[in-house]
């Protein structure tokens, strides 16, 4: 992970798990959410699907170097797929999500783990009323 600006573990797994289908021949594609930066969806051109925010969109439909140009600042390289049984020459945590939450933890300062626990937290909130409401309009509730 040491190559990307970020620490961004989430965007090396991309990589890796679009690899992983690959090899195995699987169905299932990687759909890469929440860019926050034109550097991240440059990182991120190759990626089978992406979901992009409108003001990052119109930034990239700006954007006017060649596909060649654009490739080069990518993770995802021209036969990105290594050989079957070989390993790529950097850091993954396919297998071991104890490192990978601590380099979660540990990335961009701790933003993502924040967001994350926000993220939770609206949820939770969201929960509990969407189950008063659900109390409140109980044609079964004594009075």
């Amino acid at each position: 992970m040491v190559r990307l600006d970020d620490g961004g573990a989430n965007l090396d797994l991309c990589l890796e798990i679009q690899d992983y289908y690959q090899r195995h021949n699987l169905a299932t594609r990687v759909k890469a959410a929440g860019l926050t930066s034109m550097d991240e969806a440059e990182k991120l051109a190759g990626v089978e699907a992406v979901t992009v925010a409108p003001h990052l969109l119109r930034s990239l439909s700006n954007v006017e170097e060649s596909r060649t140009e654009l490739i080069s600042r990518s993770i995802f390289i021209e036969n990105t797929v290594p050989p079957q049984g070989k390993v790529r020459d950097r850091e993954t945590f396919v297998n071991d999500e104890k490192r990978y939450q601590e380099r979660f933890i540990k990335t961009d300062n701790g933003r993502g783990s924040r967001r994350t626990r926000e993220a939770i937290e609206i949820f939770r909130q969201y929960q509990i009323k969407a189950e008063v409401l659900m109390l409140d309009n109980d044609p079964m509730k004594v009075a």
